[in-house]
C-alpha cells in the first residue's frame, strides 16, 4: 500500500520570503551560475552556456528556514548567490564530497577526459573539459566558484564573502516590488519578479546572452520567442534595455519570408555553448543556431514584443 506524503508547507512571512519548518529544495539562478540546493544537502551546479559542472555533498539544513530569491537562511546555515560572478557562499557549511559531472547535458555523448582534481592555495579545484570549479573554506564560510575558464574562475574567487552576501540581498531587495502588500501578495510579486530578473543571462564577459526559459536550459544556452515574450512583460518596466537586447538577439533568426524558430541557440566568440551541430541533430533545425525551426507562433510573439517595447519605451529604433 502506498502512502502519500504531504510536502513541507511554505508560509509567506512579513518580508515576502517563504518560511518552511522542514527543508525544501532551493532553485537558484544568477547571470552565469545556476543550480539547486537540495533538502538532503546536495548542491547541484551548472554554468550558462557550458552545462552541468558538479554535485557537492554538504550537511543539510535542519529545522525552520527562510527562503528568498537566490538565498536561504536557516539555523546555523545560510546560502547566498552572487550576481556579478558565478560564485556563492554557504555560511556554516563544510564540504563532505565533490562529484564532477560526467557530461554537460543528457544529449552530450562525447567521451570526456576524467575531471582533474588539484589543490591550489588552499582551494580544491576541478577542471573539466568544458568548465572548472573551485571550493575554498574560509573560516565558517564555504566559497564555491565556477568558470568557463580559469580567468572567469579566478575572478569569481576574488569576491569577498561579505560582497556575495550583499549582492544576494540587493537582488532580493530589487525583487521586492510590492513591499506594502500583505505577505501572500508581497511574496508572489517578489518571487515572480525574481523569475524574470534571474532569466537575464550573461556570457563570461558580461554581455547579454538571452533570456532563459528556466533552469534546464544551460546547454545548449538558448532563448525562446514565446517564453521570452512573457518574461519580458515586467522587464519592460524594470530593465527595458534587456528587452531591446532580446529583440536584437531574436531578430537574427527571423527569415526574409517571416519564418522564425522556436528559439535561438546563443553562441559567443569564447567557445562556450559549443557542439551546436551535434545539438541540432536532436532538434528539427534547418538553419544554423535555430532551435526547432519554423514555429508558427514565434513571428507573432516577435511582433507583439516589438509593439510592447515601442509602446512602453517610445523607442522605435528596433522597429526601423
Amino acid at each position: 500500500m502506498a502512502f502519500l506524503t504531504v510536502p513541507p508547507k511554505l508560509v509567506p512571512s512579513s518580508d515576502g520570503q517563504l518560511v518552511a519548518r522542514n527543508p525544501v529544495d532551493l532553485p537558484f539562478m544568477a547571470p552565469r551560475l545556476q543550480g539547486f540546493w537540495r533538502a538532503d544537502g546536495r548542491l547541484e551546479l551548472a554554468l550558462w552556456g557550458a552545462g552541468d559542472v558538479a554535485s557537492l555533498r554538504l550537511h543539510p539544513l535542519a529545522g525552520t528556514a527562510s527562503y528568498g530569491p537566490n538565498l536561504v537562511q536557516g539555523a546555523g546555515l545560510a546560502l547566498f548567490v552572487a550576481q556579478s560572478a558565478p560564485a556563492l557562499v554557504i555560511r556554516g557549511a563544510t564540504l563532505r564530497a565533490i562529484m564532477p559531472a560526467l557530461r554537460r547535458a543528457p544529449w552530450d555523448k562525447k567521451p570526456h577526459a576524467p575531471a582533474r582534481r588539484l589543490v591550489e592555495a588552499g582551494a580544491i579545484l576541478l577542471e573539466l573539459d568544458w568548465a572548472c570549479l573551485a571550493v575554498e573554506q574560509r573560516g565558517d564560510d564555504l566559497i564555491i566558484a565556477v568558470g568557463g575558464d580559469r580567468d572567469e574562475l579566478q575572478a569569481a574567487l576574488l569576491l569577498h564573502p561579505d560582497e556575495i552576501v550583499a549582492q544576494a540581498n540587493a537582488h532580493a531587495l530589487r525583487c521586492d516590488q510590492l513591499p506594502t502588500a500583505v505577505p501572500m501578495l508581497r511574496s508572489m510579486v517578489q518571487h515572480g519578479t525574481h523569475v524574470a530578473l534571474a532569466s537575464i543571462r550573461r556570457d563570461r564577459r558580461g554581455a547579454f546572452a538571452g533570456l532563459a526559459a528556466g533552469l534546464a536550459y544551460s546547454a545548449p544556452a538558448r532563448t525562446y520567442f514565446r517564453d521570452g515574450y512573457w518574461t519580458a512583460q515586467i522587464l519592460l518596466r524594470l530593465a527595458p534595455d534587456v528587452v531591446r537586447d532580446q529583440i536584437e538577439l531574436l531578430s537574427g533568426a527571423v527569415r526574409d519570408d517571416g519564418e522564425a524558430p522556436s528559439g535561438v541557440i546563443f553562441k559567443d566568440d569564447q567557445g562556450t555553448n559549443q557542439d551546436v551541430r551535434r545539438i541540432q541533430l536532436a532538434s528539427v533545425s534547418r538553419h544554423k543556431l535555430d532551435w526547432w525551426s519554423d514555429h508558427f507562433d514565434s513571428p507573432l510573439f516577435f511582433i507583439l514584443l516589438l509593439g510592447d517595447y515601442v509602446r512602453t519605451t517610445g523607442d522605435d529604433g528596433e522597429v526601423k
